[in-house]
């Protein structure tokens, strides 16, 4: 993620805010985050090649990498995603980190 502190303060900002949602994109691809109503719970979904031009598709690389951090095929393979946590700073960082 370009800018991380932009996230970490739109993370912050959905914590705050149950049942709220929030869409990043950049290079070609797109970060969904829903908030629930317990705030500090999350989920994170990463648009997948079904949603992605041929030139901006998730490299194996990148795929391996969002899997081995626990995120996991969802909504018939067109997502990739896993439940988070945001409610604490140390939490949003690793968040971004990943994003």
């Amino acid at each position: 993620m370009k800018n991380n502190s932009s996230l970490l303060s739109s993370l912050e900002e959905l914590a705050k805010n149950p049942n709220s949602r929030l869409i990043v994109s950049g290079d070609g691809g797109w970060f969904s985050f829903q908030s629930f109503a317990v705030s500090i719970r999350a989920l994170s979904e990463a648009a997948t090649n079904v949603h992605l031009r041929k030139e901006n598709h998730i490299s194996d690389e990148k795929r391996e990498f969002l899997l081995k951090a626990g995120y996991s095929p969802r909504r018939s393979n067109r997502s990739i995603g896993k439940m988070i946590t945001i409610g604490e700073e140390k939490n949003r960082k690793k968040v971004a980190e990943e994003t």
